[in-house]
């Protein structure tokens, strides 16, 4: 051992890392090391470069081995946690903090990077105290006033919120996003003009920064400045031009401006992209169901086909509105006019199936969801047209999703749908064993590529009012006895509330959800099994979130091995896993995407927490009787 010769070459790689020489520096501390093997600042030293150069497995052994020679140096613990952390290994790294917090309470860093992961792991309160105790040692460092900002604002605590979002402004002024979460605070409080600067401010610093002109233009609505609104609405659409709340908003001012308005705003579009001016006609339809005005609303997405009818998104929201009997026949004319003018647009031949099926002419609704099945398929795969297309369908389909309603079926259904052995319908929901059922077997088949009789693809449908509709279960099964079944179950309070304000923002709800509550409340105590004397509605947010009233029936009439549950929570969160147990369920091999984007989501204002509790209240004995009938745990 050779200590002054250690030290000496331990300063040469000091030197030599201030003047960049990085693997020289290294060969300095590793020498250093070999003379000196007791020294725990040769490792320390030696691990921060191996860090900062992402060598992290080697960074966390050199660590590890400092603290082992000297176990009460606080400085170590935090370096090996910030290495952990770039692992990903966050139990250890939160381990490391810990004891570094331990060893020296008064350094700031350690209690705000344990604040970070114990925030990411969603461990709110103790986030929020690490945040506290960052901030008592060092008071001018922004991101703990920042972050500590962010949990008191989804607690409420708005002002103590703009308090710290202040503190976090004040020591870090260029900072754009403090300044935009600071308006959205104030615009809760209502203190507009002051929101008006801070969004004028995110803006200065961050001019392409969306939201900062979306909600802007939501200050502007609500001060009564409609011109200005409409300015910062339509910066918001330069900058996004697909996000439909935009269009949906603007929708709203145009409408009560009335239809004067709505014709000029039309004609100012006409040198705007048609992408504006299909998403326009879009938001504007919208707007038009909030208010249930729904032949207005069929009107506008018309208009948008006609602009532009390669667009998908009018076609898939026409299929959901049931068209007025006395407009039947024009929009008949109106799709026939684009099949026979663009044939292979497969939504356009599946729409006027649709029409066709309300007028009672189900043989050409037949011919025209047969088309619709081959277009869909070989436009996206031109191989499929060489193969040979039967007249009809003859086989069951493979799968069907049951349900539930908003707890992730439409992004299950995009994503089965990028397996390249499965050919689905050109739409989710056919409701025919709820709606159709006496349109016949030969008219729900013609919904599927004929294709799919061979054993070279699979397909399936998705429509969620199956799971809660009565005898649907037995239509199913006395159709196709071997059809595997899939459902999906979110927890129960989540789901109410977005299927709620699904129905709200589509004009079909008028109810407070609180009335709702009450309504239900006094319903269960009338009946002594619910799940048999209570027949549930499309309108039943809460009986549809009481899953045992609805799962017990399929239980019962199909084998164990046909039915998968999924628990959405878990779908989100490991997509991939759970798109594997889809796959073995299916018998197909397993096929991983790059991405999963989610599809359908919700856009409502948080509801307050008091009525969270409540609806937690009465969900808790029916979903543990559930746990317990499944044999499953949720975790609700």
């Amino acid at each position: 051992m050779d200590v002054e010769a250690a030290e000496k070459i331990s300063n040469r790689g000091a030197k030599l890392k201030q003047e960049g020489e990085i693997e020289a520096a290294i060969a300095c501390y590793r020498q250093a090391i070999e003379l000196s093997p007791n020294n725990y600042q040769y490792y320390y030293q030696l691990a921060n470069i191996l860090k900062e150069q992402g060598q992290l497995k080697q960074a966390e052994i050199y660590l590890q081995q400092a603290i082992k020679l000297d176990s009460a140096n606080s400085w170590c613990y935090h370096s090996l946690g910030e290495v952990l952390v770039q692992q990903n290994k966050l139990v250890k790294a939160v381990d490391c903090y810990r004891k570094s917090i331990d060893l020296n309470p008064d350094f700031s860093w350690s209690h705000y990077n344990l604040g970070r992961i114990l925030h990411q792991q969603n461990r709110i309160s103790e986030a929020a105290e690490c945040y506290r105790l960052a901030i008592k040692c060092d008071s001018q460092y922004s991101w703990s006033h920042h972050f500590l900002a962010e949990i008191l604002a989804k607690q409420e605590q708005i002002e103590l919120a703009i308090d710290h979002y202040c503190q976090a402004i004040k020591f870090n002024p260029d900072f754009y996003i403090s300044h935009y979460e600071l308006g959205r605070n104030l615009q809760k409080k209502f203190l507009y003009q002051e929101a008006i600067d801070c969004y004028l401010k995110v803006i200065e610093l961050k001019p392409q920064y969306f939201w900062s002109y979306y909600y802007l233009a939501k200050v502007f609505v609500a001060t009564g400045e409609f011109d200005r609104a409409i300015q910062y609405y339509q910066q918001a659409i330069e900058l996004n031009p697909k996000y439909l709340q935009v269009y949906f908003s603007l929708g709203q001012i145009l409408l009560a401006r009335g239809q004067q308005a709505i014709q000029d705003y039309r004609n100012s579009l006409k040198n705007k992209s048609k992408l504006w001016q299909v998403y326009f006609e879009i938001g504007l339809g919208q707007a038009w169901e909030k208010q249930s005005n729904f032949e207005s609303a069929i009107n506008c997405y018309l208009n948008a086909v006609k602009i532009d009818p390669y667009q998908e998104l009018p076609y898939k929201i026409l299929q959901y509105i049931e068209i007025p009997p006395q407009k039947l026949n024009e929009i008949i004319v109106f799709y026939q006019e684009i099949t026979d003018k663009i044939p292979n647009l497969d939504l356009a031949w599946g729409n006027l199936g649709d029409v066709l099926t309300q007028a009672d002419k189900l043989d050409e609704a037949i011919i025209c969801y047969r088309h619709s099945c081959y277009y869909n398929a070989v436009n996206n795969n031109s191989d499929l047209a060489k193969l040979n297309w039967a007249r009809k369908k003859q086989k069951a389909p493979n799968f069907i999703i049951i349900g539930a309603a908003k707890c992730g079926t439409s992004s299950l259904f995009a994503y089965i749908q990028k397996h390249p052995q499965v050919l689905l319908p050109y739409k989710k929901e056919i409701n025919f064993f709820n709606k159709h059922f006496d349109k016949g077997i030969d008219w729900y088949l013609s919904h599927f590529p004929v294709i799919t009789d061979s054993e070279n693809f699979i397909t399936g449908e998705a429509t969620t009012q199956y799971i809660f509709t009565p005898e649907v279960e037995r239509r199913i099964y006395n159709s196709f006895a071997d059809v595997k079944i899939i459902i999906m179950l979110r927890d129960p309070i989540d789901r109410t509330i977005s299927d709620y304000y699904h129905h709200v923002n589509r004009g079909l709800e008028t109810r407070s959800i609180e009335t709702i509550i009450k309504t239900t409340q006094e319903l269960l105590k009338q009946f002594s099994q619910p799940e048999v004397e209570y027949t549930i509605s499309e309108f039943d947010y809460i009986f549809k979130s009481i899953y045992l009233f609805q799962i017990y029936r399929w239980i019962e009439i199909f084998p164990s091995s046909n039915i998968l549950i999924l628990n959405s929570d878990r779908f989100f969160e490991n997509t991939a896993s759970v798109m594997n147990d889809v796959w073995h369920f299916l018998q197909l091999d397993c096929y991983s995407s790059s991405t999963y984007i989610k599809y359908n989501v919700g856009n409502y204002i948080p509801v307050a927490d008091e009525i969270k509790q409540e609806l937690g209240r009465l969900f808790e004995p029916y979903n543990r009787k559930l746990e317990e009938y499944l044999n499953l745990k949720f975790n609700w």
